[in-house]
């Protein structure tokens, strides 16, 4: 046995800290290591989990999904007033001792709005176009935030459903004002204290190990695992260790062994992963050409999955208004093309080859099978590039060097319509940044957002993303938990796209 191998067994093993304690331990299969702790990259997958773990936002969503909050002491949200009301607790802390102060709730706030104004329901607050004209805005508030001892006013210039939700994403996340450069919006502490439940204090190759600030025995132990490396090594897992995974990573044989464990647990089908295509990369400049590959690539997806995971082109789920099923999304478009303009395109694809890749972690998933057999099929061209990282992977497609990215999101029951219009923020997400710039997306955002009681928008929105073809959902997905040990799993909260980690132990 090689070196290598025995030191990640050891890792799968290994349950003990530096002082012999026992912990909790959390595998992640779905991502790597986080890239950035600034608050402002937590709505990137790899920095995702440890922002839930070491940061507070102003609201949070708690195990009964209900919105709760570590930091204020009451909120509300008058809707006849359009206002928005925070009182903040006294004497809270950060993990080194420094007071939580009311200006530093605050200021999660329009750190926010001046990075991403166009982002839902901060985009309404009363005076933010003048505030953004001055020249340093963050020495100071819009018009519409009013901070007076521990009390923080949001006005809106109009109302929102669910408006305080939105405070719960870890964009939010509270971090002290005087750790930011007030001009260039950048941190400049070496290390930013914490303000949520955990620490971290530990840091290694594959491993992070969190303490509880209150509780200095109650510890989670992140293990990274890629997924091609988890069912291979599922014996090697301590018993009572939870897995969280995402289905679209594995197999069919390799979701049904993880089922059979005593304790698992499904989150429901409000995710969804897309196959995003470039038009700005040679041949799927061709909006024809996009549909083709799309369609097929979709036929092949549902060849390897149909009995878990079947093939699905709508970007709403069953559980929210506006789905469609694949059939009725597909069937106007793919008919209004004719036999020539198929060939004509099909015999484009051909000519140049497919820039395309995918990170290690997916080299057995449903996804690049599916991928590679299209390429087949249509009798195109491509070899993949093999990434070592998310991040890696979306700068080649940011710069155009590869035409298509395996991605995905989702959109919660109570607040679909914020989902989307944040989704579509532009400049939000870069590797979004070809279709967010979509005048006629964005105009049929705006009007559903307007008006969120006509389902006819939801659907006119779910047409447009699907006949661009460039945004192409191919399959909705569940996240999921287990445990090989019995009861080890906890009610999981579904009020948001995935549970805080120490949300999940018993």
């Amino acid at each position: 046995m090689s070196l290598q191998k025995i030191l990640f067994i050891l890792l799968l093993t290994t349950r003990l800290d530096a002082f012999g304690a026992t912990m909790n331990e959390y595998i992640i299969t779905e991502t790597d290591l986080p890239t950035s702790l600034d608050p402002l990259d937590a709505d990137l997958t790899q920095n995702l989990p440890v922002a839930r773990m070491i940061y507070a936002t102003p609201l949070e969503i708690d195990a009964s999904d209900t919105i709760s909050s570590q930091v204020l002491e009451k909120f509300s949200y008058d809707k006849a007033t359009k206002s928005i009301h925070w009182t903040v607790k006294k004497e809270i802390s950060y993990s080194d001792g420094s007071e939580i102060s009311t200006e530093d709730v605050a200021f999660s706030v329009i750190r926010m709005l001046y990075t991403r104004p166009k982002f839902p329901v901060i985009d309404s607050i009363e005076g933010v176009d003048e505030w953004l004209k001055q020249s340093e805005p963050l020495k100071s508030y819009p018009k519409g935030i009013q901070v007076k001892q521990n009390e923080i006013t949001i006005q809106l210039s109009h109302d929102f459903p669910h408006p305080l939700f939105r405070f719960c994403l870890e964009l939010f996340s509270i971090i002290p004002k005087k750790c930011v450069d007030l001009k260039s919006n950048k941190v400049i502490c070496e290390k930013l204290p914490e303000s949520g439940r955990f620490s971290l204090k530990e840091k290694k190759e594959k491993t992070i190990l969190f303490q509880n600030r209150k509780k200095e025995d109650d510890k989670i132990l992140f293990k990274y695992i890629p997924a091609i490396d988890l069912a291979s090594n599922i014996t090697n897992l301590s018993s009572d260790a939870i897995i969280a995974g995402n289905e679209s990573m594995f197999l069919s044989d390799e979701l049904k062994g993880f089922r059979s464990n005593e304790s698992f647990y499904y989150l429901p089908a409000a995710r969804f992963a897309v196959l995003q295509i470039s038009p700005e990369v040679a041949p799927f400049d061709d909006k024809i050409c996009r549909v083709v590959f799309a369609d097929q690539f979709r036929n092949e997806y549902e060849k390897l999955t149909k009995d878990f995971s079947p093939s699905e082109s709508s970007i709403f789920t069953k559980i929210i208004s506006g789905y469609l099923t694949r059939k009725e999304l597909e069937s106007t478009q793919l008919s209004r093309l004719k036999k020539t303009e198929i060939e004509s395109c099909t015999q484009r694809l051909r000519k140049k080859d497919i820039k395309w890749g995918y990170v290690e972690n997916e080299k057995n998933s449903a996804f690049v099978q599916a991928f590679q057999q299209t390429l087949k099929k249509l009798e195109l061209k491509g070899e993949p590039i093999v990434f070592k990282s998310r991040k890696d992977q979306s700068e080649k497609f940011i710069n155009g060097e590869i035409a298509v990215f395996n991605a995905g999101s989702g959109f919660w029951a109570n607040d679909p319509v914020g989902d989307l219009q944040m989704l579509f923020t532009p400049n939000l997400h870069k590797p979004l940044n070809f279709i967010t710039k979509d005048e006629n997306l964005q105009g049929l955002i705006k009007k559903l957002v307007a008006d969120q009681s006509d389902k006819t928008k939801y659907l006119e929105v779910n047409k447009y993303i699907h006949d661009q073809a460039m945004f192409n959902v191919y399959t909705h997905v569940r996240r999921f938990y287990f445990s090989k040990a019995k009861n080890k799993l906890k009610q999981i909260p579904q009020g948001s796209a995935a549970p805080t980690p120490w949300q999940v132990f018993e």
